[in-house]
């Protein structure tokens, strides 16, 4: 009787535990839907129209600096990218090549004028085949004050479209984030019912415990 119910206590404390985890994501942290649809709001929408006239359209924008915004930087499936600079058919979600565009973008933060790159990959929900000449890149600081200052040189010549700054993430973020959540909540759904079980082992352990003192005693 003294073994069988060290062996029930053990076994419940072992189904137990694990339940613990699921207060932390079994996949790390992962994005609700609330922040995935934050994370994915473009900072800028700027109809290539408004630059028909052939003046410099100059914009402010403060990067988010939030309890939500520190989350979702802090998601494994999201992260910190940055942000894209891009040129759409938005009612096609394709890429127009940004360079044939001659548009010229600067972007500073504060007085001090940021490091822009082109990027060669297309971010999450729009497809591209501009052979690599997606847009461009940077990065700011939370917080921080951008100001943008944006221009054609041939404003004539622009297609219809749609000039987009949003944060920048890889084309399976969303994807990703969704899994997780479905992964980790069959995960709890698991746990859940190992932890139930392993209570029962534990209280009917102890009553073998109780019973076996009883018996002595008697």
């Amino acid at each position: 009787m003294r073994i069988w119910a060290r062996w029930l206590l053990a076994a419940g404390v072992i189904l137990i535990v694990p339940a613990a985890l699921t207060f932390t994501p079994i996949l790390g942290p992962l994005a609700s839907s609330d922040d995935v649809e934050v994370a994915f709001t473009p900072i800028v929408r700027l109809s290539l129209d408004s630059l028909r006239s052939g003046g410099t359209i100059k914009l402010s924008y403060v990067v988010p600096s939030s309890p939500q915004w520190d989350r979702i930087r802090n998601t494994s499936s999201l992260g910190d990218n940055g942000y894209i600079v891009l040129v759409a058919d938005t009612l096609r979600g394709q890429i127009l090549p940004f360079t044939p565009l001659g548009l010229d973008v600067s972007v500073s933060g504060g007085n001090t004028p940021l490091v822009i790159t082109p990027s060669k990959n297309s971010p999450f929900m729009y497809q591209s085949a501009t052979g690599g000449d997606v847009g461009l890149q940077f990065t700011a600081a939370p917080g921080a004050l951008l100001q943008f200052a944006i221009k054609a040189r041939n404003p004539e010549g622009l297609p219809p479209g749609e000039l987009i700054v949003q944060p920048y993430w890889y084309w399976v973020a969303q994807d990703i984030a969704e899994i997780g959540r479905a992964v980790d909540s069959v995960l709890k759904v698991i746990v859940t019912m190992a932890a139930r079980i392993g209570l029962i082992l534990l209280v009917a352990g102890v009553a073998l415990q109780i019973l076996k003192s009883q018996i002595l005693k008697s």
